[in-house]
């Protein structure tokens, strides 16, 4: 069975998804997935293709369910997201949502306020696997593996909340005592989670005789643990040269050991490592302890690059154009009158002292103005100064004697 990878901003965290059911939660993220897998901002996906990320059998009236409460659902959402500085938008994830009942599919776009949280995402981001997430059964275990999922690159692997963010991340009832909190919400997350999680714990942390936070803590990845397993990452020749670049900063050199690499591929995809490493070992003259540095300055180096898509047509008119530039046309002082004064007639100017530094800023790299002289003339000069030397010199004798 193929990975099928959820990934998204830690923005999308914030909001509240606790009174979603279990399938509009599967059908929620497996949307995300499609567009995120798409590189597109609007997809058109088949209910045959939701019935199979969602695990459902081939009932599209169920599907059409699905679809119809997530659709109620998401309109009904009511949580803001700072998109700038003291600037707050309603998170409004799709501008459209579709459903065609004639061929059984559904459109939907993103929000181009919040296509960070899909596309182009570069840090700061959740990422998990969707079959995984599918096979949970419990609301409250399919929102705390996502939310635990933010947390699984940190080194310590344990995650504190107080029991009133607790209650708010899942929408557990106010009316819900201890006991049965325990019940109904995190015995099912102990059981289903920690087949995702090793060594799952969960930990209530008192204040006196008061459970004020629980605790979430768990060991390496059960893959990672697999005595005697190697993990493959496979680079591409151009990161690859780009890696053996960057190692020549010393500075740099420490931090892009396999373990590293691993961890940059998983935080930016190859294209953008490429254009952040290049920028990193150009601008990094520094020592520093942490990868989060260099992880900063690769971000940094993608924000900067400025990538210019040009057509192959419009590339040959740019070339036709800088070569066309570079001739300069020489021509007479006559010639570059009649131009002139053609100018001035075609454009219905004055000959005045602006048309005419107009004209000239026009042309300065265009014609080059130069004198003409025949080869008559240049002759008749010649002897005209011949002449003019042989008499000054029989004045000369002439004043001598």
């Amino acid at each position: 069975m193929s990975t099928e990878i959820v990934k998204y901003h830690n923005d999308m965290n914030k909001v509240n998804l606790g009174n979603f059911l279990v399938k509009e939660l599967d059908l929620f993220f497996s949307l995300c997935f499609k567009l995120k897998e798409s590189g597109e901002n609007e997809i058109k996906i088949s209910f045959a293709d939701i019935q199979n990320l969602i695990g459902e059998g081939k009932n599209f009236p169920r599907i059409k369910l699905y679809v119809d409460n997530l659709n109620k659902k998401l309109a009904q959402l009511n949580y803001q997201i700072e998109i700038s500085p003291k600037i707050f938008e309603r998170f409004v994830l799709f501008t459209n949502f579709t459903s065609n009942y004639n061929d059984n599919t559904l459109t939907i776009k993103v929000n181009d306020k919040f296509n960070y949280i899909l596309n182009n995402v570069i840090g700061n981001f959740t990422k998990f696997d969707l079959i995984e997430f599918v096979s949970l059964k419990s609301t409250y275990s399919k929102n705390m593996f996502k939310i635990l999922k933010q947390w699984e690159f940190l080194p310590a692997k344990q995650k504190i909340f107080t029991i009133e963010e607790f209650r708010e991340m899942l929408l557990v009832p106010q009316t819900y005592r201890m006991s049965i909190i325990d019940i109904k919400v995190l015995s099912p997350i102990k059981e289903e989670v920690s087949k995702y999680f090793k060594d799952l714990k969960i930990e209530k942390i008192k204040t006196g005789k008061r459970i004020t936070s629980i605790k979430f803590s768990w060991g390496r990845k059960k893959e990672d643990i697999i005595e005697g397993k190697t993990i493959e990452i496979v680079l591409s020749e151009k990161l690859n040269k780009v890696i053996v670049k960057a190692k020549k900063n010393l500075y740099i050199n420490k931090f892009l050991k396999d373990e590293h690499i691993k961890e940059l591929l998983e935080i930016f995809e190859e294209k953008q490592l490429i254009l952040g490493l290049e920028y990193a070992y150009n601008n990094i003259n520094e020592d520093f302890k942490k990868i989060i540095y260099l992880e900063n300055s690769i971000k940094k180096g993608i924000d900067n690059q400025k990538i210019k898509i040009t057509s192959t047509k419009s590339v040959e008119i740019e070339k036709k154009e800088i070569i066309q530039t570079c001739i300069i046309t020489k021509v007479s002082p006559e010639e570059y009158n009649q131009m002139y004064f053609e100018y001035l007639q075609k454009n219905e100017l004055k000959d005045n002292k602006v048309s005419k530094i107009t004209f000239q800023k026009m042309n300065e790299n265009k014609f080059e103005i130069i004198n003409e002289v025949s080869q008559e003339e240049q002759e008749k000069k010649k002897r005209k100064k011949e002449i003019e030397i042989q008499m000054e010199m029989m004045k000369k004798e002439l004043e001598g004697l």
